[in-house]
């Protein structure tokens, strides 16, 4: 998925044009988990970063985990991997995997929040 995303300014009464963010997401149904490769880095360095629902995710964190139901999110560099808690039927992963990649597309790109 890549693309710029435009949001219409009814203030100034102008278009405003989002950087181009490109994400690749793949569900692996073996492991329950969803990898990720994002075009920009979320950190300065590509230690692995670990986090889980116990812990706690940190407030940048773009996803929804607790509608997602995301158990334990690992990030190295431009990969994350997003695992979660069950196992979904197959036309429920397609929803997650969208949600995923569209809340992920605007955090990188500054887009507003999506109303739900």
């Amino acid at each position: 998925m890549e693309g710029s995303m435009i949001d219409w300014d009814s203030e100034k009464h102008e278009f405003k044009i989002y950087p181009d963010v490109d994400v690749e997401i793949e569900y692996n149904g073996i492991l329950n988990h969803f990898e990720m490769q994002v075009n920009r880095n979320v950190f300065s360095n590509d230690k692995v970063r670990v986090y889980t629902k116990t812990t706690g995710f940190p407030s940048w964190f773009p996803v929804r985990e607790n509608i997602l139901e995301i158990n334990k999110v690992k990030i190295k560099g431009r990969i994350w991997k997003l695992t979660l808690e069950d196992w979904c039927q197959p036309e429920e992963i397609m929803k997650i995997e969208s949600s995923i990649a569209n809340e992920v597309l605007d955090y990188f790109s500054d887009f507003p929040k999506r109303q739900s």
